[in-house]
């Protein structure tokens, strides 16, 4: 996945970790991107999806009930347990104001929440 920032690639592969790589815009991509990746979110259970709003939040949806929000500009990790208790997230979407975060879950529900401005 690519984001709008130029210089970021975003990877997640059958592991635990989304990865973000910084990509030199005068060299373009090249294998020495690839070998200083930053963890950009970690989780307990494989990583079953990963989105990128198109501005500077990357969602990462893990086999559990987690999910976390990291966030391009700040490098800050919100790491949240949506109220699907007891069944797994499957899927989050960050509105485009960057202000609320949905879940939906296999319990069939649908929560919404708040975005702190970090």
């Amino acid at each position: 996945m690519c984001s709008n920032q130029v210089d970021k690639l975003i990877l997640a592969g059958n592991d635990k970790v989304v990865n973000t790589f910084t990509i030199n815009p005068e060299t373009g991509l090249t294998a020495d991107n690839f070998k200083e990746p930053f963890a950009a979110l970690k989780f307990d259970s494989e990583v079953k999806r990963v989105k990128f709003n198109g501005s500077k939040w990357i969602l990462g949806v893990a086999e559990d009930e987690h999910v976390s929000v990291f966030n391009t500009e700040t490098k800050a990790t919100l790491h949240c347990k949506p109220g699907h208790a007891g069944c797994m997230a499957k899927s989050a979407q960050i509105d485009q104001s960057n202000s609320y975060i949905a879940t939906t879950g296999t319990d069939g529900f649908l929560n919404i929440y708040k975005l702190s401005s970090t």
